[in-house]
């Protein structure tokens, strides 16, 4: 044996101590290449779901807005409603289908119903008349407060703006409207266009473009009034 040769002698423990220094970096990168087409994923749809505002590199620090009016439209809300029949569904269908969605829960509510209806008194058609009115009022505010999960309160309060200019405003009276609020929302709205903007409240019929002017529609208009009457919901607006 050549006595020129060194000789690498580790000890047990710096052994262990080696293993603890490389443990971390090494299944580090392991995670990364087991993982990567599911962060790679995960990044592009919470990037498809938010707008950067701020972004810098000295200890990295960035700002998102989460772009909630992208995939919500009225359609949507209203096939939440499953109550109602779908098309070219028929009577057994439609039963069965509600036989398949009751729950305890809705099995108590329909109980504290009926008991309400024999408290007043009603039967018959009337009976039936009032239910139908209750269920309309019902799915109705179903509608508004999923408007309220995505609407901006300045979008709102565009609304009231209408509504008190006898439902029409000007395009020009609209933009003017709009920088004032981009102003205010930098941030949330430096980089969005008025089309944009307007995007969501017309998706879902509550304004409409009428030639050189926006209107508020029945649907809109019906929403004011049912926010006038539940105003504590006004503060619950993404306050944009």
């Amino acid at each position: 044996m050549d006595n020129n040769v060194d000789k690498l002698i580790w000890t047990a423990t710096e052994i262990v101590n080696l293993v603890d220094v490389l443990a971390w970096p090494l299944a580090s990168v392991a995670l990364v290449f087991l993982l990567r087409s599911k962060l790679s994923g995960f990044l592009n749809g919470f990037f498809n779901r938010n707008n950067v505002t701020e972004l810098s590199a000295g200890s990295f620090t960035a700002k998102f807005t989460q772009s909630k009016q992208g995939a919500n439209n009225l359609e949507d809300k209203q096939e939440k409603v499953a109550t109602m029949p779908h098309a070219g569904e028929d009577a057994t269908e439609f039963l069965t289908r509600l036989s398949q969605n009751e729950t305890k829960t809705s099995k108590n509510i329909l109980k504290g119903i009926q008991s309400h209806i024999s408290s007043l008194g009603l039967s018959g058609n009337k009976a039936i008349e009032v239910l139908e009115i209750e269920l309309s009022l019902t799915q109705a505010r179903v509608y508004f407060l999923d408007l309220n999960r995505v609407l901006y309160r300045s979008q709102y309060n565009l609304l009231t703006l209408l509504k008190d200019n006898s439902g029409k405003l000007a395009e020009s009276e609209v933009s003017i409207f709009y920088e004032k609020v981009k102003s205010n929302f930098p941030l949330v709205f430096g980089s969005t266009e008025l089309i944009n903007y307007l995007a969501y409240p017309m998706r879902v019929s509550l304004i409409e473009k009428n030639g050189s002017c926006y209107c508020l529609t029945d649907y809109g208009d019906s929403y004011l009034s049912f926010m006038d009457k539940n105003s504590h919901l006004i503060m619950e607006l993404n306050q944009n």
